[in-house]
């Protein structure tokens, strides 16, 4: 499915779960497709991501944020 804007997505995705709870909906699976300079980015982080964790930093993830992931510590 393509939508007119991206705001249209971030609002089905954010509501996806509302879906799954309806009965006639469960079976259904939502997912960003993703462009290939975003799979990229997202594989750059990860690598980040282990390094900094090989170096001894802990509590960290990647993270989501108004649709941009970003590594972020657990902690805050």
């Amino acid at each position: 499915v393509i939508f007119p804007s991206e705001n249209m997505v971030h609002k089905i995705i954010k509501n996806a779960n509302r879906l799954k709870q309806n009965e006639n909906f469960k079976h259904l699976s939502i997912s960003f497709d993703k462009t290939p300079i975003q799979i990229s980015h997202y594989n750059e982080l990860k690598t980040e991501l282990s390094d900094r964790q090989t170096n001894g930093e802990t509590d960290l993830k990647i993270k989501y944020i108004h649709g941009v992931p970003r590594i972020v510590s657990l902690n805050n």
